[in-house]
């Protein structure tokens, strides 16, 4: 674990800063076994703040999982966060995946809206389709986040993505 990992999971905004203004790489493992330290923030109960510091000091949004992680939780403020400060995409698909080993098994594992919705998120699944993510991009093993809803028994999510 890096440094700003171990920081970040212990929602520890001035060390993170003083990691970050000294020259730590927010985007460290970006492609490793471990998550980056923004994806290790959306993970946890980090602060807003923490998000902040990483963004500023180049975390990577792009085509990583942080905005899929934030929806898999129910992260609605972490969510708009990294759409204002990040740039972040509501239909993001995380290429940072491993989809030949472990990540392959995760059918919510997608857009955050199949992150919320394969999680049970019924706030964040109605908060994304406000923003205007997209029903019809399919996931790795080929499924729409109202598919993978059904799948994983979430008939309320499930619902709100049938409506019109």
């Amino acid at each position: 674990m890096c440094p700003n990992s171990f920081a970040v999971g212990r929602n520890k905004l001035p060390l993170v800063e003083y990691l970050v203004d000294h020259g730590a790489d927010p985007n460290f493992n970006l492609r490793g076994v471990a998550d980056s330290a923004l994806e290790c923030a959306t993970a946890g109960n980090a602060q807003l703040g923490i998000l902040t510091a990483l963004l500023d000091h180049g975390a990577a949004v792009q085509g990583r999982r942080a905005m899929l992680i934030a929806a898999r939780a129910g992260r609605i403020r972490v969510l708009e966060h990294l759409i204002r400060e990040g740039n972040a995409s509501i239909d993001a698909v995380p290429d940072n995946m491993d989809v030949f080993g472990n990540d392959r098994q995760r059918i919510d594992w997608g857009t955050p809206l199949h992150g919320a919705a394969g999680n049970g998120q019924t706030m964040t699944v109605e908060w994304l389709l406000k923003q205007g993510a997209s029903r019809d991009i399919k996931n790795h093993v080929g499924q729409t986040p109202e598919e993978v809803a059904s799948k994983k028994g979430y008939l309320e999510c499930e619902k709100l993505l049938q409506q019109v």
